[in-house]
């Protein structure tokens, strides 16, 4: 059986004794297995006639992750096999070794959860088994590969080894599990507790991570992870005062420049005011002119008259 995450191959041998396979019910033991997605039937061998009398294989995947590829010649030397990294259970490298591979991987944002379920580095750990070696080693989901210390690395290597040899050697059976893994509290995303302090949830690489905040904290250059988020907060925060003040002076200015308009407008109405007044006044003494010209005439004529008369008398 494979120890990938929720990806199984079964074999199942039929002797003339057994029951059919197909008369089989689909319970938990039953044949074909549950969210079998391939089902292989074989003969007799041909060289080995003592053999089974039949053989089915089965190649179980509830998620629909796995892939089957149909290969011309030797499938270890196929890419889909070469490129897999090393298995855990098999080939497990030596501490420096794995050291090396860790260190050969630490550039950027490297993080250590999204590295575990990379096929190319180690293959067969699946989701849940690589929460569970980050717990055992007690490190975050979220660890930069280039904050991890040597001490670090060591329990990385031994978690790593030891969750998959009991997985493997359990058959898969979660009730034989030991009894402090996270596996037994980590699903459904829901409240537990484990060694004392909370379980929390969060997503790393699109897949969903359980771990306990407490026990399992970033470190090194991971902190600068989490210290850059209250940081681009702070500056957001700083960023808001100045705003507020451009604004502030933005309506001063509007104010500023209303009141100068408004004294603008008072002016012209005052100096309006004061054209219309000159203008009335001018109008009123042009008036008061043309009414005074008859009588300045009736003088004038009057006096000339006088003065032809007494011309006349004296003469």
């Amino acid at each position: 059986m494979c120890h990938s995450d929720k990806m199984r191959l079964l074999i199942k041998a039929h002797i003339p004794a057994c029951r059919p396979a197909a008369s089989a019910p689909q319970g938990a033991d039953s044949w074909p297995p549950r969210f079998h997605k391939l089902l292989l039937h074989f003969g007799p061998h041909p060289d080995k006639p003592s053999g089974p009398a039949s053989c089915e294989l089965a190649f179980c995947d509830a998620r629909r992750f796995g892939r089957l590829k149909l290969v011309d010649g030797d499938p270890a030397g196929s890419e889909a096999i070469t490129k897999l990294g090393f298995d855990p259970l098999l080939e497990m490298p030596s501490l420096e070794q794995f050291a090396a591979a860790l260190a050969a991987r630490a550039r950027g944002a490297a993080r250590l959860k999204p590295l575990l379920l990379d096929q190319c580095f180690c293959a067969g750990v699946g989701n849940w088994v690589a929460d569970e070696v980050l717990w055992q080693a007690r490190l975050h989901p979220e660890q930069l590969l280039s904050g991890l210390q040597p001490q670090h690395v060591a329990a990385l290597h031994a978690a790593l080894k030891d969750v998959v040899a009991t997985a493997v050697a359990a058959n898969a059976d979660s009730s034989k599990y030991p009894d402090d893994w996270i596996f037994h509290v980590r699903w459904g995303k829901k409240a537990g507790s484990l060694a004392g302090h909370k379980i929390d949830h969060l997503t790393v690489g699109s897949r969903t991570c359980c771990y306990v905040p407490a026990l399992q904290k970033l470190i090194g250059g991971g902190a600068a992870v989490k210290a850059a988020k209250p940081a681009a907060a702070k500056k957001r925060r700083s960023k808001q005062p100045a705003e507020d003040e451009l604004q502030q002076q933005q309506q001063q200015q509007q104010q500023q420049q209303q009141q100068q308009q408004q004294q603008v407008e008072d002016r012209g109405e005052a100096e309006a005011d004061a054209q219309a007044e000159g203008l009335g006044s001018k109008a009123e003494k042009e008036l008061n002119t043309a009414a005074g010209k008859p009588a300045e005439l009736w003088q004038q004529k009057q006096k000339s008259c006088t003065s032809m008369l007494c011309c006349r008398v004296g003469h």
